[in-house]
């Protein structure tokens, strides 16, 4: 199929799966589909330009962003619970059809706690706001979710408060919530930060590169261009399209590069990484698919061959579509929630 019908699927098996959630109100299935992607990141999934299609099986990732809530209590927002619930049945959905068609991971794309991020490993913001949503405190209809390896990244607002704690995190044993008279058990948190920016290699010869884009951006506004991490990221995405051994790759930044809503493509990102990005599809072999959070809307843009992924409504919605003439002519191919006339 292609990127656009790939994408049209995939909302429409989230919304599927939302409308079988009991007194589930019109709204909130809104707010979970604008927040969640579920993206077919191999074969019959968005592809660079020029790639056969092929029958190996699919890759599944929920793609998400901006699941920082809210800084006072309850921690979380309705739309955040409804979002948990929404993945929680498209995980059973997918597990129904067929053990090769389950999802293998989230990614979420940064500003992980709003407003001002963690202050220790030990903060309550962890608890509060990603373990009793997406870990292994939340309720029981959400275990398959709780169970389901959450790759994270680090947004602009994670930087106010202590980054070092967040990846400090990565491995830490987390109670599950106990019956009453009962000791209660210990599960490794699904949260996995290992480092700033790292990479991880995904089953379907799919590699995952994950930056800290807001670094990135200071270093590359300050003539920082040999930066560790900007040769770490060229290095990679350059010892990816030379590797028969992958087939798809996938760069996560919390900033855009392309969007038509609020938070227009970093100017920085534009200049630098996406040259690097389409250098990788030219060689014809790579589907290189870069993915985002920041602007809070959902969105597929589709240029020079690189497919563009925009996905950070899953604590709020904006309508604003600030900069809808200023994507590059015939990019878009979807967003939501749509342009108000």
């Amino acid at each position: 199929p292609s990127p656009l019908a790939s994408l049209r699927c995939s909302c429409v098996l989230v919304a599927s799966a939302c409308m079988r959630l009991p007194m589930l109100h019109p709204c909130v299935v809104s707010c979970v589909l604008v927040a969640l992607l579920l993206s077919v990141c191999c074969a019959g999934g968005v592809r660079g330009a020029d790639v056969p299609s092929t029958t190996a099986p699919l890759l599944r990732l929920l793609l998400l962003g901006d699941t920082g809530g809210r800084d006072s209590a309850p921690f979380t927002t309705p739309a955040l619970r409804s979002l948990a619930y929404g993945m929680e049945n498209v995980l059973r959905v997918a597990e129904g059809r067929d053990h090769s068609d389950t999802v293998s991971a989230a990614v979420l794309m940064g500003d992980n706690v709003y407003q001002d991020g963690v202050t220790s490993a030990t903060d309550h913001r962890f608890n509060d706001t990603f373990e009793v949503v997406f870990g292994v405190r939340g309720r029981h209809h959400t275990r398959r979710l709780a169970s389901l390896r959450k790759y994270m990244t680090l947004g602009n607002h994670d930087h106010f408060g202590n980054v070092s704690a967040q990846l400090a995190y990565t491995g830490t044993l987390v109670p599950r919530v106990a019956s009453q008279g009962r000791q209660p058990s210990y599960d490794v948190t699904s949260w996995h930060l290992p480092a700033a920016y790292y990479v991880e290699d995904l089953p379907q010869r799919v590699r995952l590169i994950v930056t800290d884009s807001t670094t990135l951006i200071r270093e590359l506004s300050d003539q920082q261009e040999e930066s560790q991490q900007w040769q770490w990221l060229r290095h990679e995405v350059r010892r990816a399209a030379g590797e028969a051994a992958v087939d798809t790759l996938l760069v996560v930044t919390h900033h855009p590069m392309l969007s038509a809503a609020e938070y227009s493509g970093n100017r920085k990102l534009v200049q630098y990484l996406m040259p690097l990005l389409e250098e990788a599809v030219a060689a014809g072999r790579l589907r290189v698919v870069h993915c985002a959070g920041h602007s809070h809307t959902l969105q597929h843009l589709r240029h020079n061959g690189v497919d563009y992924i925009v996905t950070g409504a899953a604590s709020q919605v904006n309508l604003r579509r600030p900069n809808w003439f200023n994507v590059p002519l015939g990019s878009l191919r979807f967003l939501w929630p749509p342009r108000p006339y």
